[in-house]
């Protein structure tokens, strides 16, 4: 009985060990639910620009959305105090390269799914580091092929919109 116990006592406290390590290691930490767990106290200002449309098909809404939601996240997420400066610590902006729609695939049932693709380019100026930077963002959301690409836009617009931004976010935080 006492082999037993600690048999089960040693499995328990492995299993407790390994989840503390997958918890610690696995990308899912909270530092963006607590605020400026991941920015340095010399940053202060931040100046968020407008994204431009530079994609072949271009819905005037979008860009906008984006920047405008760009802004709500960084003010409700971070301390930083948002400006219209060109001084400002960091100036973010950018252009949507890419915002397509086009035939994803066939399944055995001969139902094609459609894909609804969105690019956006990023650009960091860190006026601390005197640096610049770029990187993508890609998004990609499928859709039946019986739903017109409007309605398919319209309903998934939010869920677009918030993945890109959780990446845009996350890359430009992850660069401390």
């Amino acid at each position: 009985m006492v082999q037993k116990i600690r048999r089960n006592w040693f499995w328990v406290a492995s299993l407790l060990l390994l989840q503390g390590f997958i918890w610690s290691n696995c990308g899912c930490s909270m530092r963006y639910s607590f605020r400026d767990g991941a920015l340095p106290d010399e940053l202060k200002t931040i100046k968020i620009n407008n994204f431009e449309n530079r994609a072949t098909y271009v819905n005037p809404q979008f860009a906008p959305t984006l920047s405008d939601r760009l802004r709500q996240k960084f003010t409700q997420q971070t301390r930083l105090t948002q400006t219209n400066s060109d001084e400002a610590d960091w100036i973010i902006g950018g252009k949507i390269t890419q915002y397509a729609f086009g035939t994803s695939g066939i399944s055995q049932q001969n139902v094609t799914m459609n894909k609804w693709t969105v690019n956006v380019e990023v650009n960091l100026r860190n006026n601390l580091k005197k640096t610049d930077t770029s990187f993508n963002v890609n998004r990609n959301i499928e859709f039946n092929a019986n739903v017109s690409t409007q309605v398919a836009e319209n309903s998934n617009r939010d869920d677009m919109v918030k993945n890109l931004l959780e990446d845009i976010f996350t890359r430009l935080l992850s660069d401390w």
